[in-house]
């Protein structure tokens, strides 16, 4: 998610402190990343031979944990 907004400094150049405190929003985006299609026929393979998978993310918990179901893991929350 992504917060875009707008600041019109009071006269000449940028002074950070107004930037700081004088914010307009302007809208929220949204952004998805979702699994490639064959995530999903890969986990299954991996399982299907015996290995055991997992993933390892920066992401935020409950992102990783969409991602996760998404792509047919068990135990999404990682516990």
């Amino acid at each position: 998610m992504l917060a875009l907004a707008v600041c019109t400094p009071a006269g000449e150049g940028i002074d950070e402190r107004q930037i700081e405190g004088g914010l307009t929003l302007l809208g929220l985006v949204g952004l998805i990343d979702p699994p490639r299609p064959e995530a999903v026929t890969a986990v299954a393979e991996c399982r299907a031979a015996g290995i055991r998978v997992k993933m390892i993310t920066g992401d935020h918990a409950g992102t990783a944990a969409a991602i996760a179901r998404m792509i047919g893991l068990e135990n999404p929350a990682g516990c």
